[in-house]
């Protein structure tokens, strides 16, 4: 879990940026600050992973200290929240890690969180990087990477999509047929050809500009098939879950933060293709199963804060994962925790009812055999 710093002169968004960052359960505000001297003092002694900084301030502007920021606390990384845009790129110059605009969405600021939370995996050396060059990103988005020239350009979605559909059946020919009725199934059998004959060919041409050789699309009889060189995040996430299990657990336990570090959004997540969603749902469901028993592992080993950022990590990518509920309440309850085993039973309840509209499990059946310090949850608050 980060540790954040808030710095803002309003009480009222002090309280509901604290209240979104805890939301996300990723993210332990220690400290939220309405001075510079105290937001500064804390960041010296605490040194935490982020501070989230208001740009427009009486005493001092957000610019200014983060420029104080890097100098006593080089390590911390920033995000800048203000109600106005002018000062983005001063912010970016400064080397912030976002720029958030006020009123701050939960959804905006959970691509925040994911962000500072892959940083932070990158710079431990956890983090597994597909092969250097270009990059084929399928977790969360589909697209092709340069590290030089950014992201290849699609003349059309459906050029994109074809890309998509043909490397998920990378190594076999995909028949005509399949392709036409896969991406234009509203369409007659001659138009649906000639939008995939000219997409084919626009594709062709835009690969051949950016990538050269290394990504090519060959016409055999009946069909077409994709030939390519590189190597994918989901590919790499794929191999990294295969071995966990084979090994000793922290080998295993490393491999799964590996994989934990690429999966930043499920397979083809905001392209949300019909036709991915077993894939998709196969993927989920493989790293949501390796999760919970290393968790579970985790949890018998009474490393509950470990247990924690991967269970919240799973609930980050499906939030209505009943398993990842059930292990993250008990290991709350370990932990000793009163007040976040019972709002993490709450959230767990209000999701099973709201989503699959069933009663939601007892806290005492859940806890179970959580340890003696689960029994404290029963207990009032100021007990």
């Amino acid at each position: 879990m980060l540790t954040a710093i808030l710095f803002d002169d309003e009480k009222p968004a002090l309280l509901m940026l604290e209240h979104h960052l805890h939301e996300t359960g990723l993210m332990q505000v220690v400290g939220a600050y309405q001075t510079y001297d105290g937001f500064l003092d804390a960041v010296r002694d605490q040194k935490p992973d982020v501070a989230f900084l208001d740009i427009e301030t009486p005493e001092k502007s957000g610019l200014a200290a983060a420029r104080e920021l890097q100098k006593v606390s080089p390590e911390t990384d920033t995000v800048f929240v203000s109600a106005c845009r002018q000062y983005a790129l001063d912010a970016f110059d400064l080397n912030a890690v976002d720029y958030l605009l006020k009123p701050v969405q939960i959804g905006r600021l959970m691509r925040t969180v994911e962000r500072l939370c892959e940083r932070r995996r990158l710079r431990t050396g956890e983090a597994l990087e597909p092969p250097s060059g270009f990059q084929l990103r399928c977790m969360g988005e589909f697209n092709l990477y340069d590290g030089e020239n950014g992201f290849l350009h699609w003349p059309t979605q459906k050029t994109q999509e074809l890309l998509a559909f043909l490397w998920r059946n990378r190594g076999r020919t995909v028949g005509t047929s399949v392709l036409t009725e896969t991406l234009w199934p509203e369409l007659d059998n001659v138009r649906a050809r000639n939008n995939l004959y000219t997409t084919i060919y626009n594709l062709k041409k835009e690969l051949g500009r950016f990538v050269g050789e290394e990504v090519a699309i060959s016409k055999s009889s009946g069909g077409y098939q994709l030939f390519t060189t590189l190597k994918s995040d989901a590919e790499c996430i794929e191999e990294l879950l295969k071995t966990v299990g084979q090994g000793e657990f922290e080998e295993d336990l490393r491999r799964y933060r590996q994989a934990m570090s690429l999966y930043t959004g499920n397979l083809f997540g905001a392209e949300d293709y019909a036709w991915a969603h077993g894939a998709q749902a196969f993927l989920l469901e493989l790293f949501q199963k390796h999760g919970m028993r290393l968790a579970n592992r985790l949890l018998g080993k009474n490393r509950w804060r470990e247990a924690q950022e991967i269970l919240q990590y799973l609930l980050l990518r499906d939030p209505c994962c009943e398993g990842a509920y059930i292990l993250l309440i008990r290991t709350h309850a370990v932990a000793g925790d009163v007040a976040e085993t019972r709002q993490c039973y709450m959230r767990y309840c209000k999701m099973m009812q709201n989503e699959f509209a069933v009663t939601p499990r007892e806290l005492d059946e859940i806890l179970g055999k959580a340890g003696a310090s689960a029994r404290n949850v029963h207990k009032p608050l100021d007990a």
